[in-house]
């Protein structure tokens, strides 16, 4: 479990939901898919997996989008745009690479 200042679990190891949601939201990204060329996008949800960033997300995200273009937004409202990096449509899986952040939290 990631840790945080100020935040314990009690005497058995467990912590709080509020206390889940801070320590986990730092990892949690929105994401907003596009295309350029049309008026079409669609909003999505990933998580950090990489302190430099990399984040996992659903392949489906990027269906309906030729050549899809990615913003990330962290948890602090900072946005960056991201690129694809692999996916799998069978398992619904993907991987974006956040560009010009480091020392995320994953």
């Amino acid at each position: 479990m990631p840790t945080k200042e100020g935040i314990t679990a009690d005497e058995n190891g467990n912590y709080t939901v509020e206390q889940v949601v801070q320590l986990l939201s730092p990892s949690v990204v929105s994401i907003y898919t596009y295309n350029a060329t049309s008026s079409g996008a669609s909003v999505a949800s990933g998580v950090i997996i990489d302190k430099n960033g990399y984040v996992i997300t659903n392949d489906h995200i990027c269906s309906g989008f030729v050549n899809p273009q990615f913003v990330v937004t962290l948890y602090d409202n900072t946005s960056y745009k991201a690129t694809f990096v692999a996916g799998d449509k069978r398992s619904d899986i993907a991987v974006l690479k956040i560009e010009g952040a480091s020392n995320l939290t994953p």
